[in-house]
């Protein structure tokens, strides 16, 4: 049952509430909850949840707590203050959904692959160091692992063959594990803010792959499989350290959007404006001293060119060649007021910010 944006407020409201940790806020919000029949969902894990340790900010789950969960399939025991998950975890049997968010956990039990059922595990926000190696034995179809402390991921990662969406954003990992192109179903990929300097050639091999984020790492190169991304739509590669428009990006088919923002990329070739998929093109902050759209033998598809904090000092009479462009953002560049109403004349159907 969908919900409307008024009852979602009220729902957040209650939430808030139980995540104050304070007993008497707790009782109250799923009481209240109880007169919403769209919310019992969503207050299902928090209720057997905190009704099982009280709203208390707990640092140790017991065996007694666990055995209280047995039934439940959504497990959620974020915002507590958690430093250990017990080899106890493990009897939970029936659980196809774990988030562990906002705590203090280093670790994980080396039995958490026994879960047969659990295809969604959300630990976002620990002090995760390392992964147990047991992890890869669960059908996971969704692992979000962001704002960890993790280095690498296990060998055998390609073992997920259900996984289809992966979320390490926020660690530091400094490789990927090159039987990640095994992973058939992933669908979307986020690897923003760690320290990678290159990708698997194994990469390519990602048929599925529709979004792909490895914004704020240290690459300058992709490897040559990536242009095989068939299915690749949105592509956001910000805070690198590309000098040059990758040309494997002009082998994608079915790309949709690309950002190249806070790269130190001087110069753009006019060609990527003119490939056949590509609507949005995103390159605030690169450093741009000048740009070029020469007519090209295709045409363009782009609707919105994100061009903010640069250094332009003219856009060139060529840009009408853009002419299925709606939205063109050119704040931060030092462009005087007769250039942009130029440009409103170049460009009757653009709104030009």
């Amino acid at each position: 049952m969908e919900i409307t944006n008024t009852e979602e407020k009220s729902l957040n409201k209650l939430l808030g509430l139980i995540k104050s940790g304070q007993l008497e806020n707790i009782e109250l919000a799923l009481a209240i909850g109880k007169s919403y029949p769209e919310f019992q969902e969503k207050l299902e894990a928090y209720r057997k949840f905190y009704w099982v340790v009280f709203g208390e900010k707990i640092t140790q789950l017991t065996a007694d707590h666990l055995y209280r969960l047995t039934n439940q399939k959504e497990v959620n025991i974020s915002d507590t203050g958690l430093a250990h998950l017990p080899d106890e975890i493990a009897i939970l049997t029936n659980m196809g959904k774990l988030t562990v968010a906002n705590n203090q956990l280093i670790t994980l039990p080396n039995n958490i692959g026994t879960l047969s059922e659990l295809v969604r595990l959300d630990f976002t926000n620990n002090q995760i160091r390392s992964l147990p190696d047991s992890i890869i034995q669960l059908p996971l179809m969704t692992l979000i692992l962001n704002e960890n402390q993790l280095k690498t991921l296990p060998e055998k990662f390609g073992n997920f063959d259900e996984l289809m969406w992966l979320s390490v954003s926020h660690n530091k990992l400094v490789s990927l594990p090159e039987d990640i192109g095994r992973l058939e179903n992933l669908t979307k990929l986020k690897l923003n803010s760690n320290q990678l300097k290159q990708l698997p050639g194994s990469i390519g091999k990602l048929q599925e792959l529709s979004l792909l984020q490895i914004s704020d790492n240290q690459l300058n190169v992709l490897p040559d499989s990536f242009g095989s991304l068939g299915r690749l739509k949105e592509f956001f590669l910000e805070k690198n350290q590309f000098t040059e428009i990758p040309p494997q990006l002009h082998d994608l088919k079915n790309i949709r959007t690309i950002s190249l923002s806070q790269n130190p990329i001087e110069h753009i070739s006019p060609d990527i404006f003119y490939h056949p998929t590509l609507t949005y093109a995103i390159f605030n902050r690169c450093g741009l001293k000048k740009i070029d759209f020469s007519s090209h033998k295709n045409a363009s598809n782009i609707t919105h060119l994100y061009l903010m904090n640069n250094e332009l000092e003219s856009i060139p009479a060529s840009i009408q060649s853009l002419t299925k462009l709606r939205f063109l953002k050119l704040r931060g560049n030092p462009l005087d007021k007769s250039q942009v109403d130029q440009l409103r004349q170049w460009l009757p159907n653009c709104r030009i910010t």
